[in-house]
């Protein structure tokens, strides 16, 4: 935003070579909006972003002179953050490893789909402006506890000693932001302060209005758990509906408050005050039995609402807290789906090329060994060299199937099904792998589950998937349990399959779904990342924990009736 509150273009610098292509992208950013400038070299390109604010880059990969992943990285040299998309018409899988290793946002290839072009620098700036935002929060929050210290401060220098001693002990509190933990630690400084035995400590229920105590000293647990009194009702509600502090010195010649409980009252004075943020009362702060069995003055009212104003900041406080670490949680989780599903999008799309490249040479190749094996005989020394040679060209065939399988999902064909069949039909299958690694499968299913909705063959590759690889884990032997169950208030059906394996290494546990990522000298990376596609088309959820052996736990929708 400028000084008159207008919101200022974002400012986007093509880097390309070819004319006609530069001054097109920039005509069609500038039609949505954006401010563009445009250049075929890549010292101009620096010479732009050392001058003034750019929002995002756009750079060819292969220019003359600077190519793109060079630019990339002294871009990165002097500004570590800014969003940067390559554009290239010579797309391979080291190149997109590459610029996004460099950090790279995005990678597309030419020709351009001007849909895709729209759609991915939209992406990357609204993420960008997500980011701002969250960065825009926590400095707008760390003003606002700055101010509040500030309040504070000058708080202690009007007050007395004991206020000062109150205001040492206060400050332990403001450092913790747990709640329940806060409001326990509050009523004992209370307690302690107020030299009283019984204290308890009131806040509005947003949903429902009432009063109701979150934490207390001297009352028995039943009480603080069912005590919930209206507002404008007796002393805590009256105190609340009025905002304004109540000090009783005898209960019973009170006229329009009543002794209730002999047991609770052991002095005849009460003192009531209310919590205020920003003038709206949030609760109410009760103390009697005074250890002295004194009543209560106006110095006692004076500090305890003292007491209740700084109270009132350090809960608030602890309630933003709460609410922008929530929020944090909430963006990061975001944040890292949809650079997940950007990333999944550029591989799939490179999968497709390099399967379609590779596969053909590879169909040639094996037909030139099996026709060279032929024509030699089993004793030949050169067999062995072509059978290494064929067992590779398999297992690149292999792979090129898993990278088409990949990039180009088969749509689902929905039906009802018992999953505990489904799960016996793919166990059988690996029964007789099971047999022979001495692998022992123990099968804990809930009878009479209810039916799923999901297609067939997908659900037996997941399986097939997360057993084989648990097989992987435990080829010494081990225990392979199975379980199914419902989770009724969920709507689901569960299914858990553990290992006895070594299990995961914990820093690999969150990157294990994402696509080409293997620990295996013979693995793709492709097989859990296409397992939690599948998982997730049908609706569900899939999670994974690894301590001794690992568990893959499922979560599938109930089918509709």
């Amino acid at each position: 935003m400028n000084q008159q509150g207008f919101k200022m273009k974002e400012k986007i610098l093509i880097v390309e070579d070819e004319k006609d292509t530069r001054e097109g992208l920039c005509e069609l950013l500038e039609a949505e909006g954006y401010d563009c400038l445009g250049t075929g070299d890549g010292n101009v390109a620096l010479g732009e972003l050392k001058k003034g604010k750019l929002n995002l880059i756009i750079t060819d990969l292969k220019m003359p002179g600077m190519d793109g992943i060079e630019l990339l990285h002294h871009i990165r040299r002097i500004n570590s953050t800014l969003p940067i998309i390559i554009i290239t018409a010579y797309p391979s899988l080291e190149s997109t490893i590459q610029a996004l290793k460099e950090g790279a946002y995005d990678y597309i290839t030419k020709p351009f789909n001007i849909e895709e072009i729209r759609l991915t620098v939209k992406r990357c700036l609204e993420r960008e402006s997500l980011i701002a935002a969250k960065e825009q929060l926590l400095g707008d929050l760390q003003m606002a506890n700055e101010e509040l210290k500030k309040v504070n401060e000058e708080l202690i220098e009007e007050k007395n000693l004991k206020i000062s001693a109150l205001y040492e002990t206060s400050k332990t509190i403001e450092a913790i932001f747990e709640l329940n933990l806060l409001l326990e630690l509050i009523v004992k400084m209370i307690t302690r302060i107020m030299k009283v035995k019984i204290c308890s400590l009131m806040l509005i229920d947003e949903k429902q209005g009432d009063l109701i105590i979150r934490a207390a000293q001297g009352l028995q647990d039943n009480v603080i758990k069912e005590t919930r009194i209206k507002i404008g009702e007796g002393i805590s509600g009256w105190v609340a509906q009025t905002g304004e502090p109540l000090l009783i010195e005898d209960i019973e010649q009170n006229l329009r408050f009543k002794k209730k409980s002999e047991e609770r009252y052991i002095t005849k004075s009460i003192l009531s005050v209310p919590m205020k943020i920003k003038g709206k009362t949030t609760g109410v702060i009760n103390v009697n039995n005074k250890i002295s069995g004194e009543v209560f003055n106006e110095d006692d009212q004076n500090m305890l609402l003292a007491l209740s104003t700084q109270i009132s900041v350090v809960i608030e406080n602890a309630y933003l807290y709460n609410k922008l670490d929530q929020a944090h949680e909430e963006l990061k989780k975001t944040q890292e789906e949809l650079v997940r599903s950007e990333k999944l999008a550029t591989a799939g799309e490179l999968a497709a090329a390099v399967a379609h490249e590779i596969r053909n040479p590879l169909s040639i190749i094996g037909m030139s060994i099996q026709h060279l094996q032929d024509k030699l005989t089993s004793e030949d020394p050169y067999r062995e060299l072509t059978n290494v040679v064929m067992n590779n060209v398999q297992r690149l065939d292999k792979i090129s199937k898993r990278l088409i399988e990949f990039a180009r999902p088969h749509p689902l064909h929905l039906s009802s099904y018992d999953i505990n069949k489904i799960l016996t039909q793919t166990l059988n299958l690996m029964k007789r792998k099971c047999i022979s690694q001495k692998v022992k499968i123990i099968k804990n299913y809930q009878h009479n589950l209810p039916l799923v909705s999901i297609d067939e063959e997908h659900m037996e590759e997941v399986f097939l998937n997360i057993i084989n690889n648990a097989l992987y884990a435990m080829q010494g032997g081990g225990v392979l349990k199975v379980r199914t169950w419902l989770e009724p208030e969920e709507n689901e059906v569960k299914i858990a399959l553990a290992d006895t394996g070594p299990g995961i290494l914990a820093e690999n546990l969150d990157k294990i779904f994402n696509p080409f990522f293997t620990t295996r000298a013979d693995g793709t990376g492709l097989g859990l990342s296409i397992v939690q596609r599948i998982i997730n088309e049908h609706g569900g959820s899939i999670s994974v924990q690894s301590q001794s052996g690992t568990t893959f736990t499922i979560s599938l929708p109930l089918a509709s009736r």
